[in-house]
């Protein structure tokens, strides 16, 4: 780490085809991000890849982080089966969603081929604690849970040092 740096914020998008059908069920892809740092301001289980309910419950981030907070908003307002009746409401607009392949519709408002609709969360800081001038690791990793059929990606760019510290977790931008 730089010697003056204190925390450090990454961006990413993440996106799923689990949306909306899988929420609440085994077929959730999940993203993490395990930071190993001498700070002791970060989440216990490294996961900075989180957003946290008003509770202050931390939730992993997969489609599930549709029934907390503002952070999955990329998609269409949907009700599905699973679980019954369940209504998701957090959606803002599916735009950013066109020619990436996780379409809910295409320029024209054309629907996709089978397999291709899904949501994200739109661009997020994902940002942790660091003391200046260690040496961390941060992993990244992406995995399929329950299924190897559906997938979901997360763009990441532009990792900035910052010279205070900040609040660990995902956050919308």
């Amino acid at each position: 780490m730089p010697s003056n740096a204190q925390a450090f914020r990454l961006h990413g998008d993440f996106f799923s085809v689990d949306y909306p059908e899988f929420v609440c069920t085994t077929f959730n892809d999940t993203f993490v991000a395990l930071l190993d740092s001498q700070a002791t301001s970060n989440p216990a289980d490294k996961n900075l890849a989180v957003t946290l309910s008003d509770g202050g419950e931390a939730y992993p981030m997969n489609v599930n982080v549709t029934l907390v907070g503002d952070l999955f908003r990329v998609c269409q307002n949907s009700c599905t089966a699973t679980p019954p009746n369940m209504v998701y409401t957090s959606c803002v607009s599916d735009a950013e969603l066109i020619g990436t392949g996780f379409d809910t519709a295409d320029a024209q408002g054309c629907p996709p081929p089978a397999g291709q609709f899904g949501a994200g969360t739109g661009w997020m800081a994902i940002q942790g604690n660091v003391v200046g001038g260690e040496i961390i690791t941060l992993r990244l990793a992406i995995w399929d849970n329950g299924d190897g059929i559906f997938d979901s990606v997360v763009l990441l760019d532009g990792l900035e040092w910052l010279p205070e510290p900040v609040t660990a977790g995902a956050f919308a931008e």
